[in-house]
């Protein structure tokens, strides 16, 4: 997705080889997810033992090391599943938001999402005093929603971010985003690599990415 300040995500159709993705599936179907946890956490001293999600891991970081100057460290990767029962349009990541520690995070869809699976939604305008708003919120930031709120009051605006299984969304965690709300009978499954950019963020800027390819 392009504006007139550069790229604000990217989506990837088909991002990983069938067996790879197969694997993936086949290991999260094992995973046992409960109604009040559905999320597992692995740590970047911690993938080295999964060897399918670690040359995933790096797959990202060399897609990410091939478009910037920027240098990126793996943080974390959720394995998750959204569904309506842990679905709270009046809560984060529900609530349209920019993150208070700066990312770039790529999100794998392991199934089919459309507007019922609650994708993620991320706007397609830049809102550059996010940075400088970011570095000084104070640490009581996520009770006094200033994350959050700044937003609404400058009535941004996001798009669901739809797609097949196996589609693959960076964006960079500045620009404003939530999770969707999930319907009845409805689920979204994915994998979200988190890389924090420890130098000044030149990702998403005027020649850093080719053209989306969706």
């Amino acid at each position: 997705m392009k504006n007139s300040q550069g790229f604000v995500y990217e989506v990837i159709n088909d991002f990983l080889e069938e067996v790879q993705l197969n694997e993936v599936i086949k290991f999260y179907e094992k995973l046992p997810f409960a109604e009040d946890n559905v999320k597992t956490e692995i740590l970047s001293n911690q993938i080295n033992r999964y060897e399918i999600l670690n040359s995933i891991r790096w797959k990202i970081y060399s897609l990410l090391s091939n478009r910037s100057d920027s240098k990126f460290y793996f943080t974390k990767l959720w394995i998750a599943k959204n569904t309506y029962k842990n679905t709270n349009a009046s809560e984060l990541p529900f609530i349209t938001h920019f993150d208070r520690v700066r990312h770039l995070k790529g999100m794998i869809y392991l199934n089919d999402v459309d507007i019922d699976n609650g994708p993620i939604w991320i706007s397609a305008k830049r809102c550059d005093w996010i940075e400088n708003f970011r570095i000084n919120l104070p640490l009581n930031y996520k009770s006094l929603k200033l994350n959050s709120d700044p937003l609404k009051y400058n009535n941004i605006k996001t798009d669901p971010i739809v797609g097949k299984k196996n589609t693959l969304i960076i964006f960079d965690t500045n620009v404003p985003h939530h999770a969707g709300k999930v319907s009845v009978n409805n689920e979204r499954r994915f994998l979200r690599f988190d890389y924090l950019v420890k130098k000044k963020f030149s990702l998403f800027g005027k020649k850093i990415f080719p053209e989306s390819r969706a």
